[in-house]
């Protein structure tokens, strides 16, 4: 099952340029939650439904009241879609060389 949006909240949220990027790496709409919702709340919302006391994260959607979405710009989404195929070879050529940094 593949996402079809973000749901974020917390301190970065504030940032509009930050927010823009997410959704245009992403290329999926980023829903910036109300003021008054926190990152606590969603880390107490997701330990409801591991203890069971919601059924999954369908039920927990319907208790986020979902602020204005940032729609991805999908050009840009296209431009990061190529850098993300050169950073993961750039990784996968260099990840034992970069374990030997102090």
């Amino acid at each position: 099952m593949n996402p079809e949006e973000i749901i974020v909240a917390g301190g970065g949220t504030k940032n509009p340029l930050w927010m823009q990027i997410t959704a245009d790496v992403t290329g999926l709409p980023v829903q910036v939650v109300e003021s008054w919702q926190s990152a606590s709340y969603g880390d107490a919302c997701m330990a409801a439904i591991g203890c069971g006391a919601l059924s999954g994260f369908a039920e927990l959607k319907k208790l986020i009241p979902a602020g204005k979405p940032i729609l991805p710009n999908m050009e840009n989404h296209k431009l990061y879609q190529k850098y993300l195929r050169i950073y993961e070879e750039l990784y996968k050529q260099t990840k034992e060389l970069m374990h030997e940094l102090p």
